[in-house]
């Protein structure tokens, strides 16, 4: 520009509401000649350069090229246990720094060399905040891109799967699991069994929801690694009255001693329940009667793969 601005007085206003849609264009302003003050009127929409001579005109200009032809490039090394940039295919935010300004998303991967590729449309101008989704996410904060040149952001994310499984025959397999990373108490992820997730290497707690629940601590993830945990296979318990009762069932410990498993719905006259293999005890009575002296109970037993009827 030789002079004011000519753009109806909206420059600023345009470059807001370019910036608000994501567009990332970052314009040259170069006064030639020209008032101080009315250049730094324009300083909201670019980058600005003062050339008041030919030779401060030719260096401008070869700064601008040379920000502009050289590029910034990006590569996220997303590190094994060993070290080594090997894990990938999971999502990554970008937030402007201090702030919760998703400015890019990106799912990793690695090119046809098997590195991790290679990104250059990241402005230098910010700092970020970045957040690995993996399980649990991995955050490294205030990075800084280095304008003109190839950069490497190492992270931390080694990684191996978890699998539960049934050993056997089993009458129902759409059993959740609850994973906990070891001293939290929140749950991370619930994941099926049967299901292969990946984790960050460490240690985790397991509650695995069949009937009776089945927990398992300390369970470790190993780099690159399968860990298997197998569970027997559940059996299928019915049971049939000839009217309402209220009831409740056991199962037998090792010790010998009883613990509550399920409160029977004492709306139905019949029901059915996936149960763990083993000894299980039914303490019931007719749901009208006014007398403990109803009381009943029946003792029987879960195999996996195996359905049981009991009449009450």
């Amino acid at each position: 520009t030789d002079g004011l601005e000519a753009c109806d007085e909206f420059p600023c206003e345009s470059a807001r509401k370019l910036k608000e849609k994501g567009i990332n264009v970052t314009p040259f302003v170069v006064g030639l000649g020209i008032d101080l003050h009315y250049l730094n009127d324009l300083g909201c929409i670019g980058r600005l350069y003062e050339a008041s001579t030919l030779e401060s005109f030719r260096n401008v200009m070869k700064s601008v090229i040379s920000d502009a032809v050289m590029a910034t490039s990006v590569q996220f090394d997303l590190k094994d246990i060993h070290g080594k940039p090997t894990e990938t295919n999971v999502t990554l935010f970008l937030y402007e720094a201090g702030t919760k300004k998703l400015k890019y998303t990106f799912m990793h991967t690695m090119n046809l060399h098997n590195n991790p590729d290679t990104i250059t449309v990241i402005d230098p101008k910010l700092k970020y905040d970045l957040i690995v989704n993996t399980l649990p996410r991995v955050e490294k904060k205030d990075i800084v891109i280095k304008r003109g040149m190839h950069n490497h952001i190492p992270v931390d994310c080694p990684m191996g799967m978890l699998n539960v499984r049934f050993t056997g025959a089993t009458k129902y397999s759409e059993v959740p699991v609850r994973v906990i990373q070891k001293d939290h108490t929140a749950t991370l992820h619930v994941q099926k069994a049967g299901e292969t997730q990946r984790y960050i290497v460490g240690e985790y707690d397991l509650e695995i929801l069949t009937i009776p629940r089945i927990y398992k601590e300390k369970i470790k993830i190993n780099q690159s690694g399968n860990t298997y945990i197998d569970i027997p296979g559940s059996g299928q318990f019915k049971y049939s009255t000839g009217k309402a009762i209220v009831g409740q069932l056991f199962v037998e410990k090792a010790d010998g001693t009883y613990e509550w498993v399920y409160d029977l719905d004492p709306g139905k006259t019949s029901g059915m329940l996936y149960l763990q293999p083993g000894n299980y005890k039914v303490v019931y009575r007719p749901k009208e009667s006014v007398s403990t002296d109803y009381t009943a109970s029946k003792t029987f037993m879960i195999q996996s793969g195996q359905n049981t009827l009991i009449n009450l």
